[in-house]
């Protein structure tokens, strides 16, 4: 049998998510959860090749996705005190950011980007109001109106990760 050895890449911080580049399987992109940080890593030559971090007072989730054409990924974030939710639009190649989208909800965690450009977020957070639950937000990324939000009303429930399927 063929032993294969472990190789690892030093990073200066601990990344949450790992997401290949749709375009190219040797480039990876790393979120730090709850922290600034974030990186993209050449597998072939085992190197962080670029370093970047979130704008102003916003802290990265841990997660993002790429826009179906490959040219945008999409981070997901929150101002740091009011923990508002937002998605960064970003240009893939030098991590610009070219605008922000509220998620419509506190402490914003996972997304998942379905057909027709729709970003569906997770908001983990709750006011202590009331008037921000969990839920689940379906944002049209090309209008940026919120399609739909789905509250989760079961203190027991989270809105973490998930995964919406097809049917």
């Amino acid at each position: 049998p063929v032993q294969k050895e472990n190789r690892l890449v030093q990073c200066d911080f601990i990344p949450h998510e790992i997401i290949i580049h749709p375009e190219d399987k040797y480039t990876v992109y790393c979120f730090e959860r709850d922290g600034v940080n974030a990186c993209t890593i050449n597998l072939r030559s085992l190197s962080v090749v670029q370093k970047f971090q979130c704008i102003n007072d916003h802290q990265f989730s841990g997660h993002a996705v790429f826009s179906k054409d490959s040219k945008f990924i999409y981070t997901i974030e929150s101002e740091q005190n009011s923990q508002q939710g937002k998605v960064n639009i970003r240009d893939a190649a030098t991590f610009e950011s070219l605008g922000l989208l509220p998620t419509l909800g506190l402490s914003p965690h996972d997304c998942q980007l379905l057909e027709q450009d729709i970003l569906v977020v997770s908001n983990t957070g709750q006011s202590e109001s009331k008037f921000h639950q969990p839920s689940l937000v379906y944002i049209d990324i090309k209008t940026e109106k919120l399609q739909s939000r789905q509250k989760l009303d079961d203190d027991k429930l989270d809105a973490g990760h998930f995964y919406v399927a097809k049917d």
